[in-house]
C-alpha cells in the first residue's frame, strides 16, 4: 500500500513517526510523511521513506492549524496514496476531508489525549472545537491507535470505535553519539550523579519544581531539550543561583539524545496532573531510559504504575519539590536499590522494545 502520514510538528525529532514510517516501509508499503517547516529546522535525514515538509506564514495558534490544515488538504488532493494517516486531531480535518473527496481510506493516530493537554483544558471555548473536530471526523476512520491501553479504552469509549495500544517503544539498537566526557562540555563535575530531563520544557512537566528541589540534592540536572518555558526556567535557575548545578543542553538530534541518556544516573519523567493527558500519558521518554538502563522518577499515574509493578526500575512522586527531592536523594543514596533497578532496566528492555511492538503496528495496517 501507499501510505501517506501527516503531522504538524518538524520531522526530524519525531522519534515515534520515524519509528512507525521506517517499520512500515521494511513491510514493503510506500511511505511518506507530512510534516511543517519552520525557519530553524534542521536538514531532513534520509531514509527509506519519502519525507515533506510544508511551510506556513504563521507558526502558533488558531491561524496556524488553519493554514496548516489547508495547505495540508491540497497536498493531499495531489498525492497518490492508497491510505491517508492523520496524526492526533490537529491533522484530522485535512486528512479526513482529503480521503473523503478521493474516497480513500484513511487511519487516526493519537499520541495524546488533544482536549485534555494542559495547553487546551483551561480555555474551554478551544476545547470545544477541538471535541467537536474529533466528534465530527475521528468515527469515520478505517483505524485508530494510539499509545497506552487507559487512552484506547477512553477513545473507544468516547467516539464509539475500536482502539487499538501501539506503545512509544525504542528500538534495541540505534545509533549514539556519545556526549562530551562526563558532561565536561557543559558544565559537568567530573563524578557528580545526573539527573536528566529530556523532552520539550514545557508547562506541567515537573520542572520548575525539579529546579528548585536541586539546592538539596548532590548532583547536576541536565534539561536536554526547548520549548515554551526556556526563558522562564532560566530566568528561574539564574534567581536561585543554581547555574553551577543546572544546565540546558537545548535541541538535540535523537542519536545525540541517546548518548546523553546513557550518561545519565537518574531519568527525570515527573508530571504535573493538569488534565487527562497527562494522567493516561506513556512518554516515550520512559523507555527511553528504560533503553539506556537509567533507573528514573515517574508520576504515580496508572500507565506507569502499571508497567512499574511489572518492571520495577523506578519510583514514583508527586509534583511537590519536597517529595521530587526526597525520591531523587534516596534513589541516590541507595547504591543497592539503584543497582537492582539497572538491572531491572535490562531485564525490561528485552521485552518493551521497538522490535516487539511494530509487530502489532504491522499487523493492524495489513488488516486494511
Amino acid at each position: 500500500m501507499q501510505l501517506c502520514f501527516a503531522v504538524t510538528n518538524d520531522l526530524t525529532t519525531d522519534q515515534r513517526m520515524q519509528r512507525i514510517c521506517s517499520s512500515l516501509s521494511k513491510a514493503g508499503h510506500q511511505v511518506k510523511l507530512v510534516g511543517r517547516r519552520l525557519p530553524e529546522s534542521w536538514p531532513l535525514e534520509s531514509g527509506n521513506y519519502r519525507q515533506k515538509r510544508l511551510k506556513c506564514w504563521f507558526r502558533k495558534g488558531f491561524l496556524f492549524y488553519a493554514e496548516f490544515n489547508c495547505r495540508l488538504f491540497f497536498y493531499l488532493l495531489r498525492t497518490k496514496a492508497d491510505v491517508l494517516c492523520a496524526v492526533d486531531l490537529d491533522t484530522v480535518a485535512a486528512v479526513g476531508m482529503a480521503a473523503y473527496f478521493k474516497k480513500k481510506k484513511w487511519t487516526f493516530d493519537a499520541h495524546e489525549y488533544f482536549t485534555e493537554t494542559p495547553e487546551v483544558t483551561g480555555r474551554p471555548r478551544v476545547k470545544w472545537f477541538w471535541a467537536w473536530l474529533g466528534r465530527r471526523f475521528v468515527p469515520k476512520c478505517n483505524l485508530a491507535y494510539t499509545v497506552g491501553d487507559g487512552l484506547a479504552g477512553i477513545f473507544a469509549e468516547e467516539y464509539n470505535i475500536l482502539f487499538h495500544t501501539i506503545r512509544n517503544l525504542p528500538a534495541k539498537d540505534l545509533a549514539v553519539i556519545p556526549p562530551p566526557r562526563s558532561g565536561e562540555g557543559w558544565g559537568g563535575v567530573l563524578g557528580k550523579p545526573i539527573i536528566l530531563y529530556q523532552g520539550a520544557l514545557n508547562r506541567s512537566r515537573g520542572l520548575e519544581e525539579l529546579i528548585r528541589a536541586m539546592h538539596d540534592i548532590d548532583a547536576i540536572c541536565w534539561l536536554a531539550g526547548t520549548g515554551d518555558l526556556d526563558k522562564e526556567l532560566m530566568a528561574l535557575v539564574y534567581k536561585e543561583k543554581l547555574e553551577d548545578k543546572v544546565k540546558f543542553l537545548g535541541r538535540q538530534s535523537p542519536a545525540e539524545l541517546r548518548g546523553i541518556t546513557e550518561q545519565a544516573t537518574i531519568g527525570y519523567n515527573v508530571l504535573r496532573n493538569d488534565g487527562l493527558s497527562y494522567y493516561h500519558s506513556l512518554s516515550n521518554k520512559f523507555f527511553d531510559y528504560i533503553r539506556a538502563s537509567v533507573p528514573s522518577l515517574s508520576p504515580p499515574f496508572p500507565e506507569y504504575e502499571k508497567l512499574l509493578a511489572e518492571y520495577p526500575v523506578g519510583l514514583t512522586s508527586d509534583c511537590e519539590p519536597e517529595n521530587i527531592k526526597e525520591a531523587l536523594n534516596n534513589m541516590l543514596g541507595d547504591a543497592a536499590l539503584m543497582e537492582q533497578m539497572k538491572k531491572n532496566c535490562q531485564v525490561a528492555a528485552q521485552k518493551l522494545n521497538w522490535e516487539n511492538e511494530s509487530k502489532k503496528l504491522i499487523a493492524v495496517y495489513a488488516s486494511l
